[in-house]
């Protein structure tokens, strides 16, 4: 993947958390390759919120992992 293709599809946005985590997971057969990493067709964002600012953004491959490292757990 060579930058941003506003005409990439995406099949699904997943959107959960807390006042402290935020985990954002999206879904798309388009994302492709980056730094030399194979995507697959989905990657999981996890967002720490401090005074209302996200201070941190980690990225996974995996949901499972995810959401573990967001301190959340699947019901």
């Amino acid at each position: 993947m060579s930058g941003y293709d506003a005409a990439q599809e995406i099949d699904s946005l997943e959107l959960l958390g807390t006042d402290a985590t935020v985990v954002l997971g999206v879904h798309s057969p388009d994302l492709g390759d980056i730094d030399g990493i194979h995507l697959g067709s989905e990657i999981y964002n996890v967002f720490t919120i401090e005074d209302n600012r996200i201070r941190r953004i980690e990225d996974y491959l995996a949901r499972e992992v995810a959401l573990k490292a967001a301190g959340l757990t699947e019901e």
